[in-house]
């Protein structure tokens, strides 16, 4: 998942610290949005991922929304419990929401913005 040794040691930092404050989202958020972007990018099926957004939503949790584009139209429960947990586990995110969208070449996400990740 992680390209080099400034990204393991940046990963270890972000792991390590509280996300959950507004002040400390604003100052890491573009780079936590880094992170999971990479991290959704290399799961199975997953052609593309935008309209990544994350914020606190109280002082212990960390809220998540993402669309992400995929090949293949059986996108299991299992699927998402092991991208909860591991958001959770490794980027401190408690309430993931995933918007899976269905690859199709005449389809474009009205959501989807060069601007946000």
């Amino acid at each position: 998942m992680l390209e080099n040794e400034d990204d393991e040691a940046f990963f270890s930092f972000l792991t390590n610290i509280s996300l959950t404050s507004e002040s400390t989202l604003e100052r890491l958020g573009s780079f936590l949005k880094v992170f999971v972007k990479k991290y959704f990018e290399n799961i199975e099926d997953v052609l593309e991922v935008h309209d990544l957004h994350i914020w606190a939503m109280s002082s212990t949790e960390t809220a998540l929304s993402i669309h992400i584009t995929v090949k293949n139209k059986h996108f299991a429960n299992n699927q998402y419990q092991e991208i909860s947990h591991f958001l959770k586990e490794k980027f401190k995110i408690h309430h993931p929401t995933i918007q899976v969208e269905l690859y199709d070449q005449f389809f474009e996400c009205e959501l989807k913005s060069q601007d946000v990740l």
